[in-house]
């Protein structure tokens, strides 16, 4: 709670900033920067080895470019001195040793050169901004993935473990026999949903079908999973939504909860595909429907205008939220027909890099 309250303190800071105009907002595609980040000082020239938290300890070697922490206790950047490690292009590869716990916020903060970083299975929290500005690494934890995804908290603005080419050093690799090439833009996000049981795959055929288009009861249904499938009395109000349906319990939920009144026919009409502007749509009413109007301003899609029904979902999960990035040519493509790659890559990064402030505050983790 007190983490969720921080981020909502930060939503509500931005916001005030921005409106005061003070500053103009700079969102990029790849690297959303957060108010106060900006101002993180680039710390001194790097020893051959010293202290880098309360009971851990670095070495740093200068002609291969390796940091290695070792240690019993947490990381902090900011012991003693500004924050050592951050905005380092000399930093190549991380090596976080067995013993280390937590990973302090702003560690490494845009030493944008990092290629490999290794975690501890003893590591429990990664807080927020640790790896932000970091692309296309490869992330070793050496564990299974059942114990990164349940036992390591990682806080939002961390994508360089988020989207990183993720590595378990024990147990099985790969979730899904369709999904195993890591540099994959969904790897991380199905692996996450597969281990939290969000997502099954298609019947017992043991595959995930990233590129196969979602449906209206898809969705919904991996929104009732994410709330934990809770149980209602609630009626289902659509006439094409009948008990013994596997999407019945999500479909009553979703419309009780107000995440979807149907087309206004009555009808639900789950077998439909769901396109982009839906999905977006979706999110926003399951996260309580709120947003903020100063965040539907800057870096603009351009086939999003501002008289579309879903001009503020999208501008939510873009700007506000940040779990929505495009495709790379200015374009939001909001009538294209979702993947099942794609759904999950929102609520991924929805549920794992983001500054939630809604729905999510009720359910119990």
């Amino acid at each position: 709670m007190i983490k969720r309250l921080f981020r909502r303190f930060t939503v509500i800071l931005l916001a005030a900033v921005l409106t005061a105009g003070l500053i103009v907002p700079a969102y990029a595609e790849e690297d959303y920067v957060e108010a106060g980040v900006e101002a993180v000082e680039v710390g001194k020239e790097l020893s051959s080895s010293g202290i880098c938290g309360s009971y851990a300890n670095y070495t740093w070697n200068a002609s291969t470019g390796e940091l290695v922490i070792s240690g019993k206790g947490n990381v902090d950047p900011y012991y003693g001195q500004n924050n050592i490690f951050s905005r380092k292009d000399e930093i190549k590869s991380v090596v976080i040793k067995e013993g280390i716990k937590v990973i302090g916020p702003l560690t490494f903060l845009r030493s944008k050169n990092i290629k490999r970083i290794e975690i501890p299975s003893t590591c429990v929290l990664i807080e927020h901004h640790a790896f932000n500005g970091i692309h296309d690494a490869d992330v070793y934890y050496n564990g299974t993935k059942e114990q990164f995804w349940n036992d390591v908290m990682i806080e939002y603005t961390n994508q360089g473990i988020m989207e990183g080419r993720l590595h378990f050093k024990k147990g099985q690799q790969h979730q899904f026999e369709d999904v195993t090439d890591r540099s994959a833009y969904y790897y991380n996000a199905v692996s996450w949903a597969g281990v939290k049981g969000i997502a099954s795959g298609i019947g017992n055929s043991g595959k995930f079908a990233p590129k196969q288009s979602c449906t209206r009861a898809m969705i919904v249904t991996l929104l009732y999973r994410i709330a934990g499938s809770p149980k209602t009395n609630a009626s289902c109000p659509f006439n094409d939504v009948k008990k013994g349906d596997w999407y019945y319990d999500a479909v009553c939920w979703a419309a009780k909860e107000g995440i979807t009144s149907g087309y206004g026919t009555g009808k639900f009409s789950p077998n439909d595909l769901c396109n982009r502007a839906m999905i977006v749509t979706f999110i926003l009413n399951f996260d309580g429907g709120v947003y903020d109007e100063v965040y539907s301003v800057g870096n603009e899609f351009m086939d999003v205008k501002s008289t579309d029904w879903f001009y503020h979902s999208v501008y939510w999960g873009r700007n506000q939220i940040g779990f929505i990035k495009g495709k790379g040519d200015g374009n939001f493509h909001p009538y294209d027909p979702c993947t099942r790659g794609e759904v999950m890559t929102f609520l991924y990064r929805y549920m794992n890099d983001s500054t939630r402030t809604g729905r999510l505050d009720q359910i119990a983790e």
